[in-house]
Order: structure tokens, then C-alpha cells, then sequence
């Protein structure tokens, strides 16, 4: 078994040194044999301060659809914190106490937004997930041979998984996606664990 959090954050722009994550969304799953198991889906608006808004690039907010979906319901980034290193923590517990791995459509993004604007995030540097990020379209890529550079769209036409093009570009879209994109890379039956 292998712990997995998908994850993927919608950000003010592209530069971690000015730009910051204003959804965050993950899910929690593991990898069991021939199967992926879902255990925790979360997504999140983050506070915004006005500084931080002015600093946006209009059009990271427009495709992001930020002026339609940004609600009146907003954590403060610490409290996202705490719900991810609870579900992660709880994950690593139903796995023998291994630390999950961050799956995601180019991860490395999503760990840089994160760890250069909120102050106090653990990233992987303190265990929160495995030093081996994966990254869901290098997979798929992978799978089918092909060489870069590609299409993200085009692989995941090739493997068959469809996007719901009113989740394009939302945090949860965007992990669900990916974990579509890792369950049809190592044909896996996604089922759902979660209880209501």
C-alpha cells in the first residue's frame, strides 16, 4: 500500500516570489494492488489580503474564474495547514506510518506556491509528504511513449480519461483530473472510501 495526496492549488499568478495560492483543494489515497483508494477529498478558499490581490496576474485570475468562484467562506492559510497535516496523518497511520507521496499535474508548482508564501509550511522538508514528488502527466507520457514536448490535453485523451470542463482550472477539478491521469497510467479501479 502506498499513500498518496493529490493535490493542486489555483494561485494569483505564476511567480512564487509575488503570487500566492488562493484555493487550495487535495485528495487522500492510496495505492492498493490493482486499485485506488479514496479516503478524504478537501478543498478550501484561502484569505486574500489586498496587497495580495493587487499583486495578481488578471489573467491567472481569469482563467482560474476567480471573480465567479471566490466565495464568502475563506480559512486562513493556517488552518488549511492543520487540516492537511491531519488528513495526511491520518492517511500515514492507515499505511503502517509511511509518508505519503504528492501527486499532482506538474506538483513541483503547487510545493513551490506553497512553501515560498505561507510561512510555516512543512512541505517535505519535515515529512509532511515523500521527497518524491509524482507528476501525473510525466507518467501518462510515460505510459505511452511519448516525447516531449506534449500535450497535456492529448495524453489524457489517449488514456481515455475525461475532463469536466466546469471543474477546468478549480483546485478539486484539477485533482480529480490527476488522479484520473494516475489510475489510467497504472490501470487502476478508483472506489471510494469515504463514509458519509
Amino acid at each position: 500500500m502506498t499513500p498518496l495526496v493529490f493535490l493542486d492549488t489555483e494561485t494569483t499568478g505564476l511567480r512564487p516570489d509575488i503570487h500566492t495560492p488562493w484555493e487550495v483543494a487535495w485528495v487522500t489515497a492510496v495505492h492498493d494492488g490493482g486499485a485506488l483508494r479514496v479516503s478524504q477529498r478537501r478543498t478550501f478558499m484561502v484569505e486574500l489580503s489586498p496587497t495580495r490581490l493587487g499583486d495578481a496576474d488578471l489573467e491567472a485570475l481569469k482563467i482560474g474564474r476567480f471573480t465567479e468562484r471566490y466565495g464568502l467562506s475563506h480559512l486562513s492559510q493556517f488552518s488549511i495547514i492543520n487540516h492537511l497535516q491531519e488528513d495526511l496523518s491520518n492517511l500515514s497511520r492507515s499505511c503502517g506510518g509511511q509518508i505519503p507521496h504528492l501527486v499532482g499535474a506538474v506538483p513541483s508548482f503547487d510545493h513551490a506556491m506553497l512553501c515560498s508564501n505561507w510561512l510555516g509550511w512543512p512541505g517535505y522538508g519535515e515529512g509532511l509528504w515523500h521527497y518524491h514528488i509524482i507528476d501525473v502527466e510525466i507518467l501518462a507520457a510515460g505510459k505511452l511513449g511519448a516525447i516531449p514536448p506534449y500535450s497535456s490535453s492529448e495524453l489524457t485523451a489517449a488514456l481515455g480519461v475525461v475532463v469536466d470542463e466546469a471543474t477546468k482550472h478549480t483546485a478539486l477539478g484539477d485533482v480529480e483530473w490527476a488522479m484520473a491521469l494516475y489510475a489510467a497510467a497504472y490501470n487502476l479501479e478508483v472506489t471510494d472510501g469515504i463514509k458519509s
